[in-house]
């Protein structure tokens, strides 16, 4: 196809005097594997290239390698701010409790429920790496279907143009564009298409987003079943990170305790529930809020979660600009202290005891965090500051 053709036809529009930089830099090297000098000096009516460098190299009469890593050179030099990419990873270490993950392990729950799992298979998409400052790289139409088997999982996440891994954003099932597509539409292999056992529930519910099964009760012989699905319940999360450096790649690292799957679930009698909204949408909540923590053991900072969601903290102004006073109020009969916290999970101010303001000297989007005098956290707040 030709060049122009490829342009136009691209996601991506190729501006112009790309294809004219191209397109003449191929008819040069042509000219020149000809040792065609004279020819080349014609390419001075070829936007664009002038005609005084192609004169001076019919002058100078140059041999044509020379010529070769000249032309390209002015070709490739018109990319000045291109950026190497580097091959992103994502690892799960997959636990259960304290312990690697295992299925027909039998564990508790906190509410001190013997349980088994025999079946454990969940969504993630719309996977966003946050770098550099809070650019964004989100990987569309990407789709992972975990089924865990052993203590660490790896995924590719292909060339990315980072310096800087500051978060990871995900969310787990299947996005409502795709949520009620055919699975007989996706080739072979793909995460979308048909499984055995099946995690699709059909055209107007779609996939099953978490699908987690096995045995409970003293002496395991009740069954629990709980498959998460509905567009409503299709949640996000995301999670302070930084990557290391491994062999030339950048790789986030997550914990996933799949204990916590089953956090608050009374499964001690078995309990059935596919779609229903009820212990399921619990399930695909508390893989939400609960199971993925980076491996300081900090989770979700998206959503509000385990602490008591009546107080809240008020900021004034928000956003604030730089280095301007922000005021903090809380609801609450208690005295309480803040962390201000970055992208990638660091604190980077503690205020007092009864402080009721404070000043941040970088830009970027932060959380606020309120702690009692005996470290209880009771509200959060974002904050931006310009």
């Amino acid at each position: 196809m030709p060049l122009q053709q490829a342009a136009a036809k691209g996601n991506h529009a190729i501006p112009s005097v790309v294809v004219k930089y191209v397109h003449a830099t191929a008819i040069a090297i042509r000219m020149v594997a000809n040792a065609d000098v004279n020819a080349v000096n014609k390419l001075y009516l070829v936007e664009p290239f002038g005609s005084t460098f192609f004169k001076t190299l019919n002058t100078i009469k140059m041999k044509k390698y020379t010529l070769y890593a000249l032309i390209l050179l002015m070709a490739f030099s018109w990319f000045p701010n291109l950026k190497a990419s580097t091959n992103v990873k994502l690892k799960f270490n997959h636990k259960i409790g304290s312990v690697n993950y295992a299925k027909n392990l039998q564990v508790k729950n906190n509410l001190d429920h013997d349980y088994t799992i025999t079946r454990l298979e969940y969504y993630i998409s719309n996977v966003i790496i946050i770098h550099d400052g809070g650019s964004m790289d989100t990987l569309k139409n990407t789709y992972f279907l975990m089924n865990p088997s052993g203590a660490t999982e790896t995924l590719d996440l292909g060339l990315r143009s980072v310096t800087n891994i500051e978060a990871i954003q995900f969310s787990i099932g299947v996005d409502p564009f795709n949520n009620h597509a055919n699975p007989a539409s996706f080739m072979a292999g793909h995460p979308l298409a048909p499984k055995s056992p099946s995690m699709h529930w059909g055209w107007t519910s779609g996939y099953r987003f978490l699908a987690i099964e096995g045995k409970s009760g003293s002496s395991l012989n009740q069954t629990y079943q709980l498959h998460g699905l509905w567009d409503a319940n299709y949640y996000s999360l995301r999670i302070p990170v930084a990557a290391i450096d491994d062999n030339g790649a950048k790789v986030i690292e997550l914990n996933a305790d799949y204990d916590k799957v089953l956090h608050d679930i009374s499964i001690n009698s078995g309990v059935i529930a596919h779609g229903d909204n009820t212990s399921d949408r619990k399930a695909l909540q508390n893989m939400r809020d609960s199971v993925f923590t980076n491996t300081n053991g900090q989770g979700d900072i998206l959503s509000i979660k385990a602490i008591d969601k009546s107080k809240t903290i008020l900021t004034y102004p928000n956003p604030a600009q730089l280095n301007a006073q922000i005021n903090l109020t809380v609801n609450s009969t208690e005295q309480v202290y803040y962390k201000v916290i970055n992208l990638k999970g660091a604190v980077i101010k503690q205020t007092l005891l009864g402080t009721t303001k404070l000043f941040i000297d970088k830009p970027g989007m932060y959380t606020i965090q309120a702690f009692t005098a005996a470290n209880t956290l009771v509200a959060m707040k974002r904050q931006i500051v310009l």
